[in-house]
């Protein structure tokens, strides 16, 4: 029996067209497998994202209807979930209060915000993750690592500077002798 292709075309939000046929999909009798994860049973139908959790797609699909059910009692924002609406819901508390509520045990300084104080902790660590190759120094976070080999870079840099200006300096002074 001869077996016949069938393709299907898809259109994203964005405007993107895929095509997959029934070999794409490793199918050949048309009927399509379940080759996605079953746990993400919950799909929303304007893009594709799945979920395994119903409010989850809840959230997301309000992306497509513009839908903001949350609102702020001290200004007009809108907010499609819960949390986008207690985490601005901060914005009003002054800084010394927010400041008390997000303080690092370690060392008790304030931060204006949960994520602060999540990328403070690790300078707590004794174990530093980030080593320069260069002069052995380590550091806790990223930032820090990335601005000490900036540091390196530029003394590099004035270094050759200075090198190659002294250099024509010297052949000036040849030349006029």
């Amino acid at each position: 029996m001869p077996m016949i292709k069938i393709s299907i075309a898809e259109q994203t939000m964005a405007g993107n067209v895929s095509t997959a046929t029934d070999d794409d999909r490793g199918n050949e009798s048309g009927q399509q497998d379940q080759v996605q994860d079953p746990r993400l049973r919950h799909m929303c139908e304007y893009c594709g994202y799945r979920t395994r959790i119903r409010g989850n797609l809840q959230v997301h699909k309000r992306r497509h209807t513009g839908e903001k059910p949350f609102d702020c009692d001290q200004c007009q924002a809108k907010f499609a979930s819960r949390y986008q609406l207690v985490n601005h819901m901060e914005r009003h508390l002054d800084d010394q209060k927010r400041r008390r509520q997000y303080q690092c045990e370690d060392c008790n300084m304030g931060f204006l915000s949960a994520r602060a104080l999540y990328h403070h902790r690790p300078l707590h660590n004794e174990i530093k993750k980030f080593k320069c190759k260069l002069c052995g120094k380590s550091y806790a976070q990223a930032a820090g690592y990335s601005q000490h080999k900036r540091w390196h870079r530029q003394r590099n840099h004035k270094a050759t500077a200075s090198t190659v200006t002294m250099v024509g300096v010297k052949e000036k002074t040849k030349s006029l002798q």
